[in-house]
């Protein structure tokens, strides 16, 4: 049985058009977009997110988001709470339109 510790949320994200990036940008500046987008998460991780708990107390957390990225494939992930939840879809979100913004 899986203890509620071990728990990961996890995004995998798809870069669309991978083979004509690849060909416009080539390898390094691939790796160059990959790299300012990890770099951009990084920067947008901890923090201190402030929180209702279901007794209607408040809780403090700080966010660890871990990446890899491999091909045309980026992979973040972090370990599962209730809060948790909210600041890592919201910092996917943000990510997603930094990417594309970039």
């Amino acid at each position: 049985m899986t203890s509620p510790d071990d728990l990961q949320l996890v995004c995998l994200l798809d870069v669309l058009g991978f083979e004509s990036i690849l060909k416009r940008l080539g390898l390094g500046g691939l790796h160059a977009k990959y790299a300012a987008l990890i770099a951009y998460v990084k920067q947008q991780e901890g923090g201190i997110d402030i929180a209702p708990t279901p007794g209607g107390q408040v809780a403090v957390g700080w966010l660890v988001v871990d990446n890899a990225y491999f091909s045309d494939t980026l992979l973040f992930w972090t370990k599962y709470s209730t809060m948790a939840l909210p600041s890592f879809t919201h910092l996917v979100a943000e990510a997603v339109c930094f990417g594309l913004e970039s």
